[in-house]
């Protein structure tokens, strides 16, 4: 037997609904592939006020390649990037953390809504730094003879920001409220 939660305004309604179907399926970017170049797509799913790996600076060093300096430029500024965006991320979601008690206590309203779209969307996040990391690193190792992307995948999962998207404490508390209403 369902239980039917009381909703006492079709926006609250509407904001659930948005809620389940931003986190209970999985993230997808199916244009970033075949439709347009990664850099373009990548630029246009942005959000203002977010960390990004800075993959046109990386595109360059790449046309540049031609020795050492530009190697070990590559690597650093790569490593920097992916420091940046594990460090937003961090503090992001533990922004989210502590407000997780007021959205559970909202369960159902605008606001457990808003909630969810902004986890939702940090998520997103992720795995649009983590797409540009793999094809940076793959554009990389085509043009260089010392490849980069076995190195940077270890790196990538000590971080948080790419952990996260297997095993992270917000997204899993979020995807049990949401499969609890």
């Amino acid at each position: 037997m369902v239980e039917h939660q009381d909703v006492s305004s079709p926006t609250a309604a509407t904001s659930q609904l948005v809620a389940l179907s931003l986190l209970a399926r999985p993230i997808a970017f199916p244009t970033l592939v075949a439709v347009m170049k990664f850099g373009k797509k990548f630029r246009e799913h942005q959000v203002e006020g977010c960390v990004y790996i800075d993959y046109k600076a990386l595109k360059r060093l790449i046309k540049e390649l031609s020795g050492g300096s530009t190697e070990t430029a590559f690597r650093q500024e790569l490593w920097n990037g992916m420091h940046q965006v594990n460090a937003f991320f961090l503090q992001r979601e533990n922004a989210l953390l502590a407000d997780l008690p007021a959205a559970v206590a909202a369960s159902g309203s605008d606001e457990s809504g808003a909630f969810f779209e902004q986890v939702a969307a940090l998520r997103s996040y992720a795995v649009l730094n983590y797409l540009a990391c793999l094809k940076i690193c793959k554009k990389h190792d085509k043009h260089s003879a010392s490849p980069v992307r076995e190195a940077m995948v270890d790196h990538m999962f000590t971080q948080a920001s790419y952990l996260s998207l297997e095993h992270s404490y917000l997204f899993s508390q979020c995807e049990g409220l949401i499969e609890a209403a």
